[in-house]
């Protein structure tokens, strides 16, 4: 059993909308093509950063906590599973305040 699996859970989904957004933020502003990989090496640094934390935060490795999700919220997470996407929406509406 793994304490604090949900706020886990949301620390990893908030990471992933916090991707989403950085990329679609070069979009809007038609940023040039040099600027993505700069970009998606910060946002790797950042999701190792928010793995480990929610490793923490959990107590567990992230293939456990992966597990348990699965287990206990039949949720997959980094995929296309509806609940995860949900999280993953709930998360970047609460980052762009909307």
């Amino acid at each position: 059993m793994i304490k604090n699996l949900g706020k886990a859970v949301s620390i990893l989904a908030r990471q992933e909308a916090a991707s989403h957004f950085a990329f679609e933020d070069l979009a809007a502003f038609h940023a040039p093509s040099e600027c993505y990989p700069i970009v998606e090496r910060g946002e790797r640094r950042r999701a190792r950063l928010a793995r480990r934390h929610a490793e923490a935060v959990a107590g567990a490795p992230l293939r456990v906590i992966a597990k348990e999700a699965r287990k206990r919220g039949s949720m997959t997470i980094f995929s296309g599973d509806p609940k995860w996407e949900r999280a993953v929406g709930k998360a970047y509406t609460e980052l762009v305040g909307g």
